[in-house]
């Protein structure tokens, strides 16, 4: 029975981590997930610099933001159950800071085995992030994640009482270079990224499993999904003679390689596609999709799965001339397979654009 219930824990973790439900893996922007979450090389995110923290660099001045990402309705049990993300970035002048805790909320899940059903009280996993991103040339920045993931449930009807995990050290690295595009015109500008990034190198994750049966305690390590990310950027700037902002329009795409597996048939691609439109900085229209290499909530295996949103950019400016400070909201809308019961994501956010030192 020991035996069993610990190889149970084992794929059990290592589903959850490459199966989104896990805090480690999961896009909690707003703006990325409508476009297909494929934000490596867009410096655009608010929160994404755990794709790669390279695309820290794109954020100005201080940024306060809030992330949630819900769970419902696709699970029709009571209880909050969300994923969120709370966290700043600051522009300075030796390089962009950024700090972010990422949080999965779950007070009623169930999880089916084997041989026995749990049913967990609660179910809550999170990661701190601690990233930085600098400049080394002209169009070239490099970024540089330090985190830490940590997992706990407590279970009903079920021979354990707890489930909690340590605290493994990991880091990220990822690149983006960026440079002017195709079109000389005074009143259009485009311009192109490409991001790169290596995701969650580190110690090892252990599972520590209490038992009712033995006052001691097991340890079980579990493999982390180590990722590769490639992607690009593609932007195009309107502007009218005075150098207002009339429109903009970003694409982007973005392939993820699972580096590892925890069994022979993982499937290891995952592929992601956006568009948004943006009228005087002000309102923006987003699309995209992405396609999963395992059967989800939001379709089959390699099913192009649709999003879409909006953004909405509240300059002070309109009020008080030159106050450099904007609040933002973002919505997305995630596509499932009952299209009754789509999920759904949103943003808050606060800038100040001015680098404090």
């Amino acid at each position: 029975m020991k035996f069993r219930l610990k190889l149970f824990i084992v794929v059990l973790f290592s589903t959850l981590s490459y199966s989104q439900f896990s805090s480690l893996d999961v896009d909690m922007d707003a703006r990325s997930i409508a476009m297909g979450e494929s934000f490596v090389a867009n410096p655009n995110g608010i929160a994404t610099a755990d794709d790669n923290p390279a695309t820290l660099i794109g954020n100005k001045g201080l940024t306060v933001n809030y992330n949630r990402r819900n769970l419902n309705p696709y699970f029709n049990n009571p209880g909050n159950k969300y994923y969120c993300t709370i966290g700043t970035s600051m522009e300075t002048s030796v390089g962009n800071f950024g700090i972010f805790i990422k949080r999965v909320r779950d007070d009623y899940h169930s999880f089916i085995g084997a041989e026995c059903v749990i049913y967990p009280k609660q179910f809550f996993n999170y990661t701190a992030i601690l990233s930085y991103a600098k400049n080394i040339f002209q169009n070239f920045t490099v970024g540089v994640n330090l985190k830490t993931h940590s997992y706990k449930t407590e279970l009903n009807n079920n021979p354990l009482n707890n489930t909690e995990t340590n605290n493994p050290i990991l880091f990220d690295i990822g690149v983006l270079y960026r440079a002017n595009g195709f079109i000389n015109s005074s009143d259009v500008k485009d311009k192109y990224n490409l991001g790169a990034s290596l995701l969650n190198y580190g110690t090892d994750y252990k599972v520590k499993v209490h038992s009712i049966e033995s006052s001691g305690q097991n340890y079980v390590i579990t493999k982390l999904p180590r990722l590769l990310k490639l992607g690009f950027a593609y932007e195009i700037d309107v502007k009218s003679k005075t150098e207002t902002e009339l429109f903009g329009f970003v694409f982007t795409g973005e392939y993820d390689y699972l580096l590892n597996s925890y069994r022979p048939d993982s499937q290891k691609d995952f592929w992601g596609a956006g568009f948004e439109a943006t009228v005087m900085d002000i309102l923006s229209l987003r699309i995209g999709g992405t396609a999963y290499p395992f059967y989800n909530y939001y379709g089959f295996k390699g099913d192009f799965s649709l999003r879409y949103g909006a953004g909405i950019n509240l300059p002070f400016s309109l009020i008080a001339d030159n106050f450099p400070l904007h609040i933002c909201f973002d919505y997305a809308v995630m596509i499932t397979k009952d299209k009754d019961n789509s999920l759904d994501a949103f943003n808050v956010s606060i800038n100040y654009e001015n680098p404090f030192f």
